[in-house]
């Protein structure tokens, strides 16, 4: 009996020991992440001017990794912390944690055994729970991101995909958390960006103008709100803030809608302080998703009508850091399908990456979405070229294989238009109900479907410029209004 007591004492001990050693071990590491960005006040100040403050030193490492190109020694310190924090590593120090929740529940896979532990950990305050907060996190967002890869839609099977329940209740109550965006997101992966609530992936694009009155807010939003409208993109000055676009975002988020800003200029350099300052001012309302330049293989959107494809990627890449540096999250550019280079759209994005990869950019792309313009004459299920409703899956293909994953697509601008034939109303009106019959369970990574046009004469647009896309006419509304406000409601499934 004696002998036994010896044996307790002594492992009591030995476990009070490695408890105690590794805890001393612990705190070394948090205090060399913090001495690290002691020695950098320049990364603190730009991550938490863009994410807001942040949750353990290694939350800041991780963001500023995300995006910098610097190649230094702090950038290897920096990583070298970061590669450390795993779960396995995390028990390797504390042995004490894994056997007792292998002793109480049976548990013994890493990850599981410090969720568990952390959820029944209530005294301790260390930095070691800190790493291991941590550790937890950044696990878990990248099981689930391989889950979300692993199950991604099979391009030419996604019409046979079963819609999956989702409760409508938690999914407003996540939208509605989202729509305030009132800190940012720590993670720009697919899963964890913003939706509206009771998100369908129906949108539209608003008046082509710059700023609408409060009538034609009112006014026009209750229609969208009938007709389940979810994602509205439209356009602000992208060297002003706006106060009319102030009261259209009020009013979108009090209806628990996305707002995508559309950055209104031709191809040209910016002052980009202003453009600084209008995306802050956005974001703080609650808008998350930009796009700056439009067309870019167009004539039109160039001050002298002459495409230059290498002045676009400088000019879009400074936008891209500008937007998120200033906290938003920026779109590539959308591209025009009949483009006026020579090109064809996807020849014009392929030959963008690589430039942008010549210039050891292209891993921005990993902290942006993609725009696109999918307007089309064709049916839902046409995919003989990129020139159909399915453009994204083929903007999909050139992206995922450049990065080795899928970015956000967003259609911009899209749809079937009548080109101001009635005759075409009928069509009109069942190929628009098919593409958002289609988002209900569309790929994961293909976020909003924006029709074109909402209107332009009733809404101060100039007049006649628009008005052959427009579903909303000075003469009433086309049939597929009335049809939207009839069908049932329900968010897409995911």
């Amino acid at each position: 009996m004696q002998l036994i007591k010896q044996f307790r004492f002594l492992l009591f001990m030995l476990i009070l020991l490695i408890s105690s050693s590794s805890s001393v071990f612990a705190r070394d590491l948090v205090q060399e992440a913090e001495a690290i960005l002691q020695s950098r006040q320049d990364v603190v100040e730009s991550v938490e001017k863009s994410f807001g403050q942040l949750k353990t030193p290694f939350d800041i490492l991780e963001k500023w990794l995300q995006f910098t190109d610097e190649k230094s020694e702090f950038v290897n310190k920096a990583r070298s912390v970061l590669n450390d924090l795993t779960p396995e590593f995390i028990l390797a120090l504390r042995p004490d944690i894994r056997q007792s929740v292998k002793d109480s529940t049976g548990v013994t896979q890493p990850l599981e055994v410090l969720q568990t532990w952390l959820k029944w950990n209530k005294t301790e305050d260390s930095s070691f729970v800190t790493m291991a907060e941590y550790a937890v996190r950044k696990s878990s967002s990248t099981s689930s991101e391989n889950d979300s890869d692993d199950q991604e839609v099979d391009v030419d099977t996604v019409e046979d995909i079963p819609e999956s329940p989702v409760n409508e209740e938690e999914q407003s109550e996540a939208g509605a958390s989202v729509i305030g965006l009132e800190q940012m997101f720590n993670s720009f992966a697919i899963k964890d960006l913003p939706r509206p609530a009771k998100d369908s992936g129906w949108g539209i694009h608003w008046f082509p103008t710059l700023g609408s009155s409060k009538e034609v807010v009112d006014k026009y939003l209750a229609e969208c709100e009938k007709m389940g409208i979810r994602w509205i993109v439209f356009l602000n000055v992208a060297e002003q803030i706006s106060e009319a676009n102030d009261y259209l975002i009020d009013e979108m988020k009090k209806k628990n809608m996305m707002p995508v800003l559309r950055l209104y200029s031709l191809t040209v350099p910016l002052d980009w302080e202003k453009v600084a300052q209008v995306v802050r001012h956005n974001v703080k309302k609650g808008v998350f998703y930009f796009q700056i330049y439009n067309e870019p293989n167009l004539k039109c959107e160039w001050p002298n009508g002459v495409i230059d494809l290498p002045a676009f990627v400088d000019l879009w890449l400074q936008g891209a850091k500008v937007i998120l540096d200033a906290g938003g999250f920026p779109a590539f550019a959308p591209l025009c399908g009949a483009g006026e280079d020579g090109r064809s759209d996807l020849e014009f994005l392929n030959a963008c990456l690589d430039l942008l990869e010549q210039k050891s950019e292209l891993k921005i792309l990993e902290s942006c979405w993609i725009s696109i313009h999918n307007q089309t004459w064709q049916p839902v299920d046409y995919v003989e070229d990129a020139n159909g409703f399915k453009k994204f899956q083929f903007y999909n293909r050139i992206i995922s294989k450049r990065l080795g994953q899928s970015r956000p697509i967003i259609a911009t601008e899209g749809g079937f238009q009548t080109g101001g034939n009635k005759q075409m109303y009928d069509r009109h009106m069942r190929y628009n109900i098919d593409y958002y019959n289609y988002m209900l369970k569309a790929e994961p990574y293909y976020f909003a479907q924006c029709n074109w046009i909402i209107g332009n004469d009733v809404g101060g647009g100039d007049k006649g410029m628009w008005e052959d896309a427009t579903w909303f006419t000075p003469d009433g509304p086309l049939p597929i209004v009335a049809a939207l406000k009839k069908m049932e409601k329900k968010p897409r499934a995911r």
